[in-house]
Protein backbone atom coordinates (compact mmCIF):
# COMPACT_ATOMS: atom_id res chain seq x y z
CA UNK A 1 0.00 0.00 0.00
CA UNK A 2 1.33 3.27 -1.05
CA UNK A 3 1.14 5.28 2.22
CA UNK A 4 2.08 9.06 3.20
CA UNK A 5 2.20 10.57 6.65
CA UNK A 6 2.00 14.53 7.28
CA UNK A 7 3.27 14.44 10.80
CA UNK A 8 2.35 17.98 12.05
CA UNK A 9 -0.20 18.99 9.57
CA UNK A 10 -1.12 22.12 11.18
CA UNK A 11 -3.98 23.28 8.61
CA UNK A 12 -3.99 20.45 5.93
CA UNK A 13 -1.50 22.50 3.45
CA UNK A 14 0.60 19.17 2.59
CA UNK A 15 -2.51 17.07 3.14
CA UNK A 16 -4.01 19.07 0.42
CA UNK A 17 -0.82 19.40 -1.60
CA UNK A 18 -0.90 15.22 -1.55
CA UNK A 19 -4.63 14.32 -1.48
CA UNK A 20 -4.69 14.43 -5.52
CA UNK A 21 -1.68 12.14 -5.71
CA UNK A 22 -1.80 8.52 -6.15
CA UNK A 23 -2.00 7.53 -2.58
CA UNK A 24 -3.70 4.93 -1.09
CA UNK A 25 -3.95 6.57 2.54
CA UNK A 26 -2.65 9.49 3.60
CA UNK A 27 -2.69 10.00 7.69
CA UNK A 28 -2.65 13.72 9.00
CA UNK A 29 -1.39 13.91 12.59
CA UNK A 30 -2.82 17.36 14.51
CA UNK A 31 -2.46 17.59 18.55
CA UNK A 32 -3.89 21.10 18.37
CA UNK A 33 -7.56 21.02 18.53
CA UNK A 34 -8.29 24.05 16.86
CA UNK A 35 -5.59 23.21 14.09
CA UNK A 36 -7.33 19.43 14.54
CA UNK A 37 -10.70 21.40 13.76
CA UNK A 38 -9.69 22.98 10.36
CA UNK A 39 -8.50 19.73 9.04
CA UNK A 40 -11.57 17.72 10.02
CA UNK A 41 -13.63 20.84 8.25
CA UNK A 42 -11.26 20.64 4.80
CA UNK A 43 -10.96 17.10 4.98
CA UNK A 44 -13.21 14.91 6.94
CA UNK A 45 -15.09 13.43 4.36
CA UNK A 46 -12.33 12.44 1.93
CA UNK A 47 -12.32 8.16 2.20
CA UNK A 48 -8.81 8.18 1.49
CA UNK A 49 -7.48 10.37 4.47
CA UNK A 50 -7.34 9.59 8.32
CA UNK A 51 -6.87 12.84 10.28
CA UNK A 52 -5.81 11.88 14.16
CA UNK A 53 -6.24 14.58 17.16
CA UNK A 54 -2.88 13.79 18.54
CA UNK A 55 0.57 13.97 17.33
CA UNK A 56 3.89 11.50 17.77
CA UNK A 57 6.27 11.93 19.62
CA UNK A 58 9.10 9.74 21.84
CA UNK A 59 6.26 9.23 24.59
CA UNK A 60 2.64 8.22 24.41
CA UNK A 61 0.63 10.24 27.27
CA UNK A 62 -0.14 13.95 26.74
CA UNK A 63 2.65 16.82 27.15
CA UNK A 64 2.22 20.84 27.50
CA UNK A 65 2.60 23.10 24.18
CA UNK A 66 3.18 26.14 24.34
CA UNK A 67 2.14 28.92 21.63
CA UNK A 68 1.39 30.20 19.81
CA UNK A 69 2.19 33.42 17.20
CA UNK A 70 0.33 34.82 14.04
CA UNK A 71 1.56 31.64 12.32
CA UNK A 72 -0.51 29.46 14.64
CA UNK A 73 2.63 27.82 15.37
CA UNK A 74 3.58 25.82 18.67
CA UNK A 75 5.86 23.41 20.40
CA UNK A 76 6.41 21.41 23.22
CA UNK A 77 9.73 23.08 24.02
CA UNK A 78 9.46 26.55 24.79
CA UNK A 79 11.04 28.12 21.70
CA UNK A 80 11.84 32.03 23.34
CA UNK A 81 10.83 34.67 21.41
CA UNK A 82 9.10 32.54 18.49
CA UNK A 83 5.72 31.37 20.11
CA UNK A 84 4.06 32.76 23.10
CA UNK A 85 5.07 30.54 25.91
CA UNK A 86 2.14 31.47 28.29
CA UNK A 87 0.05 30.00 26.11
CA UNK A 88 -0.22 26.39 26.95
CA UNK A 89 -2.57 23.45 25.85
CA UNK A 90 -2.41 19.78 27.33
CA UNK A 91 -2.43 17.65 24.13
CA UNK A 92 -1.75 14.07 23.40
CA UNK A 93 0.86 12.57 22.02
CA UNK A 94 1.64 8.84 21.03
CA UNK A 95 5.16 7.25 20.46
CA UNK A 96 5.96 7.08 16.71
CA UNK A 97 7.58 3.62 16.68
CA UNK A 98 4.31 1.99 18.53
CA UNK A 99 2.07 3.79 15.99
CA UNK A 100 4.13 2.10 12.97
CA UNK A 101 4.32 -0.90 14.71
CA UNK A 102 0.25 -1.20 15.02
CA UNK A 103 -0.29 0.41 11.38
CA UNK A 104 2.05 0.26 8.97
CA UNK A 105 3.65 -3.19 7.74
CA UNK A 106 7.22 -3.69 6.12
CA UNK A 107 5.19 -4.55 2.68
CA UNK A 108 3.83 -0.51 2.81
CA UNK A 109 5.61 2.02 0.96
CA UNK A 110 5.42 4.95 3.29
CA UNK A 111 6.04 8.36 2.34
CA UNK A 112 5.98 11.86 5.60
CA UNK A 113 6.94 15.03 6.01
CA UNK A 114 7.72 15.89 9.77
CA UNK A 115 7.22 19.50 10.43
CA UNK A 116 7.01 19.41 14.00
CA UNK A 117 8.62 22.79 15.55
CA UNK A 118 11.53 21.10 17.59
CA UNK A 119 10.10 17.64 18.40
CA UNK A 120 11.17 16.09 14.83
CA UNK A 121 14.16 14.76 16.27
CA UNK A 122 11.97 12.53 19.62
CA UNK A 123 10.35 11.31 16.99
CA UNK A 124 13.09 10.34 14.52
CA UNK A 125 15.17 9.26 17.20
CA UNK A 126 12.52 7.27 18.50
CA UNK A 127 12.13 5.59 15.43
CA UNK A 128 16.16 5.24 14.72
CA UNK A 129 15.85 3.16 18.28
CA UNK A 130 12.90 0.98 17.55
CA UNK A 131 14.22 -0.09 13.87
CA UNK A 132 10.55 1.42 12.67
CA UNK A 133 12.82 3.83 10.86
CA UNK A 134 13.30 1.40 7.92
CA UNK A 135 9.49 1.35 7.18
CA UNK A 136 10.27 4.83 5.81
CA UNK A 137 10.88 4.74 2.02
CA UNK A 138 11.11 8.86 1.84
CA UNK A 139 11.23 11.53 4.23
CA UNK A 140 11.09 15.24 4.62
CA UNK A 141 11.83 16.83 7.40
CA UNK A 142 11.94 20.37 8.61
CA UNK A 143 14.63 20.97 11.18
CA UNK A 144 12.91 23.43 13.72
CA UNK A 145 14.87 22.17 16.69
CA UNK A 146 17.70 24.91 15.11
CA UNK A 147 14.73 27.16 16.97
CA UNK A 148 14.46 25.93 20.62
CA UNK A 149 17.12 27.53 23.08
CA UNK A 150 19.61 24.93 24.27
CA UNK A 151 18.83 22.18 21.57
CA UNK A 152 20.80 24.17 18.51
Amino acid sequence: MRIFLDIGAHEGQTVEAVSDMDFDRIFAFEPMPGQYAKLVERFGDLPNVTLLPFGLSDVTGTLPVFGSNENLEASVYPMGGTVDELIVTVCDFVSASEWFKANLTDEDTVYAKINCEGSEVDILSDLVESGEIWKLHSVTVCFDVQHVPGQE
